[in-house]
């Protein structure tokens, strides 16, 4: 039974241990009365990705056991702290979930603070296998996803784990990440706005920018880590906000 990812052989059981309860995932799900539509708010793409993926499923849309391949739930987490002198101090906002290992890479003070979870429901740091999971092999395990920002923007983090060393982790492993909050029922409300479930996108391949200011993914290799970074906020690759886990919200995740 996998515990997060998984792309072939799904079953209602499988549905139950990884999504748990819609529309949040927040408590077990019993195996014995499992509607895959009870899933269609929670699931990043519908219908093989030709579905309407942004807001509440339209009456027309179908899902199928396949879109709930190469997905997990992420519990995103809050932190922030200060690095440099008082006078050229600066403050950092970390949200998202990483093991401690992944923390210490991706975090500006090197500090090996553990957050969020990479299960729905849980507090469980454990990293989710991704073997099979686009060009992912075997041994690479999510450790971290989400960013680190400052005053007018920051870095989107997403960081795997090789025991055999970072380096044994291909660039190129991934095209595609698909982010879908979860909200309790699909919706949540502001003041006199609704808010609807909305499933962000970042490719790999996306630039921003001209010669010879040119944005894009890039990726480091530390230890036994690599980690993709890209820059969001008043300049960067995503220049009109950031598109991984905010906050302390419950996503689910989807890559290919």
């Amino acid at each position: 039974m996998a515990g997060w990812f998984t792309n072939s052989n799904i079953d209602a059981a499988e549905i139950a241990s990884v999504y748990r309860t819609p529309d949040q995932g927040v408590s077990a799900k019993s195996n014995s009365n499992i509607g895959v539509n009870d899933y269609r708010r929670m699931t990043p793409l519908l219908n093989q990705g030709s579905g309407n993926n942004a807001v509440v499923v339209p009456s027309g849309s179908t899902i199928q056991y396949q879109d709930f391949g190469e997905t997990g739930g992420v519990i995103s987490a809050s932190n922030t702290y200060t690095t440099g002198s008082s006078k050229g101090a600066t403050s950092y906002t970390f949200t998202g979930a990483f093991t401690a290992g992944a923390a210490a890479v991706a975090r500006a003070d090197g500090s090996s603070t553990a957050q969020g979870s990479f299960r729905l429901g849980s507090t469980n740091q454990t990293m989710p296998s991704l073997n099979g999971i686009a060009g992912f092999g075997s041994g690479d395990q999510l450790a971290g996803i989400g960013a680190e920002d400052a005053l007018l923007g920051g870095t989107l983090k997403f960081v795997v784990y090789n025991s055999g060393g970072g380096g044994n982790i291909a660039d190129t492993d991934w095209n595609t990440i698909y982010i879908r909050n979860l909200y309790p029922g699909g919706t949540t409300t502001s003041g006199n706005f609704t808010f609807y479930n909305g499933t962000s996108t970042v490719n790999r391949s996306d630039t921003a920018g001209s010669a010879p200011l040119i944005y894009s993914w890039t990726s480091t290799v530390s230890g036994n880590y690599r980690i993709w970074s890209a820059g969001h906020g008043i300049s960067g690759l995503y220049s009109s906000g950031n598109p991984f886990p905010l906050g302390t919200g419950i996503y689910m995740i989807e890559i290919t």
